[in-house]
């Protein structure tokens, strides 16, 4: 009886538990948070500034919620070979400082890869999960947010 048990451990383990717990584990696979600090201009220039530096970079922005955050529709880059196909989106927050004057502007990419084997460049049957699963693809989840903290430094910490 200890024997069958022994048998059937690896069944449990592997691909299959990988898959199927997949959506268990979480949908996000975000990178660490970019900042541009300190910000001394007002809310609604730094604001205008995030936005178009955003639309510039090539993402499409969600309808605001009033508030100081903004997040970025998905961006969708899909590739013939299996889980190389990804989708990004950015997440910006304007943060008040507590210690001193001014706002700090934060970054950070969120980044899904292409599961689907069969037909990787289709995007109507993707399946999407976290890079994280994948080794090539966890090394640029933080890529596009990158790219966009290093153009909002340039701007919002020019002469202030």
């Amino acid at each position: 009886m200890r024997n069958l048990l022994w048998m059937l451990f690896p069944l449990l383990g592997g691909c299959f538990v990988l898959n199927a717990a997949t959506p268990i584990l979480g949908t996000k696979a975000a990178s660490d948070w970019y900042e541009v600090t300190p910000v001394l201009k007002p809310v609604p220039e730094v604001m205008g500034i995030v936005r178009e530096t955003v639309r510039r970079a090539g993402f499409a922005l969600l309808p605001g919620d009033g508030t100081d955050r903004i997040e970025t529709d998905w961006l969708t880059e899909l590739s013939t070979h299996w889980r190389q196909g990804f989708r990004s989106k950015l997440e910006i927050e304007v943060v008040k400082l507590e210690e001193s004057p001014g706002r700090k502007v934060r970054v950070r990419g969120i980044r899904e890869v292409n599961d689907d084997a069969r037909n990787p460049g289709d995007a109507g049957q993707a399946q999407w999960i976290p890079a994280t699963f994948d080794e090539k693809q966890k090394q640029r989840v933080g890529e596009y947010a990158m790219r966009v903290h290093q153009l909002l430094k340039f701007k919002l910490l020019e002469i202030q």
